[in-house]
This record gives C-alpha cells, sequence and structure tokens, in this order.
C-alpha cells in the first residue's frame, strides 16, 4: 500500500505527504464531526450500507473509562463473508440486525485518538494497537466486529468489555514501525506461516481410533505394529489383516484414560531440575557463587511464574549472572518430530540431539561457554540451533520461562528435546521417556552450571537488551 493513499484531500506532493502522514500517525489531525460506516442491516450484499454506500454518524466522544480510537486499516476475512450471507443466523449475532445493525471487521490496525480521564496516564494519542477480536465477558463471546462494533467504521469507542474482560487487556500493542496494514493482517499471516511449520504425522495418531476399510488384500500392518493408537477398528474382509490386527490387540489393549500426566511436558524439566538441585547439594565443595532453583507455574499461560518472580524477586536481581532453562528434554529420539526450521524443513531427534535456545542473544561469551562445556565435559551432543532463528514462526525465544529473565539482561540459555506426537496428548506418558538421554542432558546443564558459578567474572551481555516492558519477537 502507497502510504499517500491514506492521506486527506488527495496530497501528492512529497513534502506535504510527508507531513501529513507525521500528523496522521500521531493522531494530532483536527477529527472530522461525522463518522464513516458500513452497517450490516441482515443478510445479503444489498444488507451492507445504506443503498450500496457508507453512512454517516456523528463522531462520538469517549467516556471516562473509554477510549476514542481511529481504524486505521481492516482485514476482510472469510468470516466476515459468513456473517454477511448468514446475517440474523451466524452463531455470533445475538440480536436482529434490521434492529441494530452490525459493523464487521474483526482484524484491525488501530491508533488511539482520545482517552477518557480516567484513562490518560496508560494510554496516549498515537498509541497503536491490534485488537484479540475473541473477547469473552462472564463466558459469552461479544467478539470485535460481531457484538462489538469492528473495523468497517472509521472510528469507535472501545469500552471495558475490550479493556477488561474475562482475559484482561484485549488490546495488543503495536511496534511504531509497523505497516498499519501488516499490522491489520497479522492473524491471517501468522495462520499462513503455521501452515507450512506444523510437524505432520507420519503414522497413526497415539490414543486416537484407527479404522481400515476396503477389501484389505495384500495389506500388512508393517512398522504400524509398534504406533500407539487407543483403538483400530477395521471393517476390512481379508483374513490376513484382520488377523495381524487381532494379534496386534492382544499386546495392545485399550487403556481407558483422561488424565495428560505432561512426562515430557514438563515432568522431564521439573525432574532433571531436581536431580540438578539433589547433586549440587551433595557437592563437598561448592560453586564459589550461589545457585536458585526455581520452579515456575502458568508458563502456558503466558509466562505467569516466571513473569511474577522476575518482576519480584527473592534476590536482587542484578546480583543474577545466568539462568539456565530445561522444558521438555525426555524425548528427541529419531523417530520423533522435534520441530521445524525457519524454511519449513522437519526436524528429528538423534542419540545426540539438544536443541540450544538463546544462548548467544545477550551474552556470546555465554555461548561459546556451552560449546566448550559440552566439548571439555565430553557430553559430546549434536546442538540444534534451528529454532534460534531470527524471525522463526515459531518465535521460542519469546514462549518460555527463560525469556522473561532475558527482558532484564539476563544472559540465559534454553534447553530442549523439542517436540514429538505426544505433544499435550493423553499419551504424554512416563512410560515414552528417554531416561539415559535425559540423564545425560541433566549432567551436562549440572556441569556448565557449576562451571558458571566458578566463575570469577560475570558472563560479559555484548549484546542488545530488550525492553522489560516491550514485545518480544525473535
Amino acid at each position: 500500500m502507497n502510504d499517500a493513499a491514506i492521506l486527506p484531500d488527495g496530497e501528492t506532493d512529497l513534502n506535504t505527504s510527508t507531513g501529513s502522514l507525521e500528523r496522521y500517525r500521531s493522531a494530532t489531525d483536527p477529527l472530522p464531526a461525522a463518522n464513516r460506516l458500513w452497517p450490516l442491516y441482515g443478510a445479503g450484499w444489498e444488507n451492507l450500507g445504506d443503498d450500496g454506500a457508507y453512512i454517516e454518524r456523528p463522531l462520538p466522544a469517549p467516556g471516562p473509562d473509554e477510549l476514542l480510537v481511529r481504524h486505521d486499516a481492516v482485514g476482510i476475512c472469510f468470516s466476515d463473508i459468513k456473517v454477511i450471507r448468514t446475517g440474523d443466523n451466524h452463531p455470533r449475532i445475538y440480536h436482529p440486525l434490521h434492529e441494530r445493525p452490525a459493523v464487521l471487521g474483526h482484524e484491525v490496525s488501530l491508533t488511539i485518538i482520545e482517552a477518557g480521564e480516567h484513562l490518560r496516564e496508560q494510554y496516549h494519542p498515537g498509541d497503536r494497537f491490534i485488537v484479540q477480536a475473541d473477547i469473552y465477558i462472564n463466558d459469552v463471546s461479544y467478539a470485535y466486529g460481531y457484538e462489538i462494533q469492528g473495523g468497517f467504521s472509521r472510528y469507535n469507542i472501545v469500552d471495558q468489555r475490550v479493556l477488561n474482560g474475562d482475559h484482561g487487556n484485549y488490546l495488543l500493542p503495536v511496534q511504531p514501525t509497523t505497516g498499519y496494514a501488516e499490522a491489520a493482517l497479522s492473524e491471517p499471516w501468522a495462520c499462513v506461516e503455521a501452515s507450512y511449520t506444523v510437524p505432520y504425522r507420519v503414522g497413526w495418531k497415539p490414543g486416537g481410533t484407527v479404522l481400515i476399510t476396503g477389501e484389505g488384500a495384500g495389506v500388512t500392518l508393517g512398522t504400524a505394529t509398534g504406533w500407539r493408537p487407543a483403538a483400530v477398528v477395521s471393517t476390512a474382509g481379508n483374513a490376513q489383516i484382520n488377523a495381524e490386527l487381532a494379534e496386534w490387540r492382544m499386546t495392545n489393549p485399550p487403556r481407558a484414560d483422561s488424565i495428560f500426566n505432561g512426562a515430557d511436558d514438563d515432568g522431564s524439566g521439573s525432574m532433571s531440575v531436581l536431580e540438578i538441585a539433589e547433586y549440587m547439594a551433595s557437592m563437598k565443595v561448592k560453586p564459589k557463587r550461589s545457585t536458585l532453583f526455581v520452579w515456575h507455574v502458568g508458563e502456558e499461560k503466558g509466562l505467569w511464574g516466571s513473569a511474577w518472580f522476575t518482576d519480584h524477586p527473592t534476590i536482587a536481581r542484578d546480583s543474577i549472572v545466568a539462568q539456565l532453562n530445561l522444558d521438555m528434554v525426555g524425548r528427541g529420539n529419531a523417530w520423533d518430530v522435534t520441530g521445524a526450521t525457519k524454511e519449513g524443513a522437519v526436524l528429528h531427534g538423534s542419540p545426540d540431539y539438544l536443541q540450544v535456545v538463546g544462548s548467544r542473544r545477550l551474552s556470546t561469551e555465554l555461548g561459546d561457554l556451552v560449546d566448550k562445556v559440552n566439548t571439555t565435559g565430553k557430553h559430546n551432543f549434536n546442538f540444534d540451533l534451528s529454532l534460534d532463528a531470527n524471525g522463526h514462526p515459531m518465535n521460542i525465544y519469546c514462549r518460555s520461562d527463560h525469556y522473561e529473565y532475558a527482558r532484564y539482561g539476563i544472559p540465559v540459555a534454553f534447553f530442549t528435546t523439542g517436540g514429538h506426537s505426544d505433544y499435550h496428548q493423553l499419551t504424554d506418558e512416563a512410560q515414552y521417556l528417554n531416561y539415559p538421554h535425559m540423564a545425560r542432558i541433566g549432567k551436562f546443564v549440572a556441569d556448565l552450571a557449576v562451571t558458571i558459578g566458578n566463575r570469577a567474572t560475570r558472563l560479559t551481555v555484548d549484546q542488545a537488551k530488550p525492553n522489560p516492558k516491550g514485545v518480544c519477537q525473535q
């Protein structure tokens, strides 16, 4: 999109356009008297707008706990098309549209124009956000662009439903350098990127149900005898394949289970930290520096525990010289799909496999020390750095507890054996962990912790420190 396309009065002169663009970005231009919007009065394109055109309404003013925002860009999603086609019959439309029209548009990039008097310390004109559109109030969806007026309007009032819903604030800050359309399309573009990085199963789903149908002549189970679905149902007419299935069922009886034990995620990391703590407590000669062992809760809810601890540490934060994070260190087998490269190539484990993330992002010295301890201690791991690549769509560096330390400039290293087909499944159970491999990782990280603890000097931080309150992007 050409930036000049958003400027008023058709300005095309470069200097004039640049000045207008800066005023637009800072939200200092005079406001119009009217707001333009495209309401939907019912099912069908003929009911979008007033006789095929937008309507104008007086520009609203924010209340004390509200924001007046400007929609800078909006993505037109197939979800919007569904509402236009179905009208009142759409499951997220709770009222007759002819009585209260909906204003669609949930993929929006917006700018704060004016904050109500109670919100002026937190929000300022020119601040930019996108909206997590799936807004819940008392467990009821009041989605942006459905029950709440959306981006098919030039200006809008953002109220406490958005700012203080069931999951907190649904506004997500945007960097000033991010394009308006780029920000509005972040959710659909993330879906596109994810579609290229999803590891596809090459076997039956663990804990799932398999249906074999057709004649089945000439078909054998082969390597499938080692797979672990909960049940296999066959309507095949061939005796040979059914005989194989009967034998398979004798050695793989169905097991009723509804508990996600999380043996690898993250029983493996939690218990490895405990083993390292027991080992270091038993040392006759302790490291020169103290070692603090911390188990964080709520990682998958948004790094709750690590965020709280680093904001309210039990020791002086600037006395922490490094943080070593273990999360999911119990797999990494050759048949495990451990992730994907930035370009989408599938990764697999190996007997010496270990992923390392973030070890050089703040301190080159820490990254060198990780390599040195691996070599001199004869741990002999093959480090996979694929998921630490800048711009990797999985954004792993920002998604585990180590980042809450890194945001304060503390050097970190994250160790993991990566993903697998039992990740977040009922089948993530203790009998499937690779205990010898997990023990090797524990010994290596213990060796690294002792080495750091015995250094005469702190690790040098030679890379840029992040903003502790900023948005993390790998």
